[in-house]
């Protein structure tokens, strides 16, 4: 679930200069709780939502998430 987000988000990351740290501190989580999100271990719509807003992405890649 959320592939094409987990992408979006890497591809951002790697663009900006980002760390999962610095990413936390812009929508408000901590770095190990995105980096469990992007490993899968971990699933969250809230977390979803606030990276896209955070990051900037496009709200449609949560469009194709929804079951």
């Amino acid at each position: 679930m959320y592939e094409r987000l987990k992408g979006e988000i890497a591809r951002q990351k790697q663009m900006q200069n980002l760390t999962y740290e610095a990413i936390g501190e812009m929508i408000g989580y901590r770095a190990n709780t995105i980096a469990m999100f992007m490993s899968g271990a971990r699933e969250s719509k809230a977390l979803a939502e606030a990276l896209v807003k955070g990051l900037n992405i496009e709200p449609e890649v949560l469009k194709e998430n929804v079951d």
